[in-house]
């Protein structure tokens, strides 16, 4: 069993605190935000999993791969970046390869001065 703590969703836009049963900001259930800290692992892991499933449901909508060699070359020349913590998840078909959120280097460099 991992000592290693689960991180709560909450990006700190809660809209249940104002009777919403959905929170705006991280998508849980009222009773999933009122109890998150009575919850163990497994149950913190379930609603992780809904959450990136719902994610994963939205983004499907909106993300469209064009050209599945290229993003791999990129991803591994390192000119993409990829943060599977996030959860977003894209299937490109006939292919394993998931893509789970990448952002281009140059957006996460500092601006010069």
């Amino acid at each position: 069993m991992s000592s290693q703590r689960i991180k709560t969703p909450c990006v700190g836009l809660c809209s249940t605190v104002y009777g919403d049963l959905v929170c705006r900001g991280c998508k849980r259930f009222h009773h999933e935000v009122v109890n998150w800290n009575l919850y163990d692992a497994e149950e913190k892991r379930a609603v992780w999993s809904r959450l990136e499933q719902l994610l994963a449901q939205v983004m499907a909508a909106k993300l469209e791969v064009f050209d599945a060699a290229r993003l791999r070359l990129q991803l591994a020349q390192g000119e993409a970046w990829v943060y599977p913590q996030l959860g977003l998840t894209a299937h490109l078909p006939d292919d394993d390869l998931r893509l789970m959120l990448a952002v281009p280097r140059q957006a996460l460099e500092k601006p010069p001065r």
